[in-house]
C-alpha cells in the first residue's frame, strides 16, 4: 500500500478534482507499478446512499495527506471549509 492523498474540493470543481486524481495515481512518465499512491476522492469512494458525512471523516482519517482544489466556489463552500 501507497500513500494516500484525500482531494478536497467543492462539487463545482468536479471534472478538475477529477483530472488532478487521475494524474496522482498514473503520473505521466512513470511506471504504473512504481507508483505508490492511492486517491480518496467522494466521487469515486462513497457508494450511492452511504452516509456522506461519516464516509468523508473516514476517508480522511485514512490517508496521510490531503490536497484541497481551492477555486472560488470551493472557498465559498461551507463543506469545503468543514473538511
Amino acid at each position: 500500500m501507497g500513500i494516500g492523498i484525500y482531494i478536497s474540493h467543492s462539487s463545482a470543481d468536479n471534472a478538475d478534482a477529477l483530472a488532478l486524481d487521475e494524474a496522482l495515481r498514473h503520473p505521466r512518465g512513470l511506471d504504473p507499478e512504481s507508483v505508490e499512491v492511492e486517491t480518496w476522492l467522494d466521487k469515486s469512494d462513497i457508494l450511492l446512499g452511504g452516509d456522506y458525512a461519516s464516509e468523508i471523516v473516514t476517508g480522511q482519517r485514512r490517508c496521510q495527506a490531503g490536497v484541497f482544489l481551492l477555486s472560488d466556489a470551493a472557498l465559498a463552500s461551507a463543506e469545503v471549509r468543514r473538511e
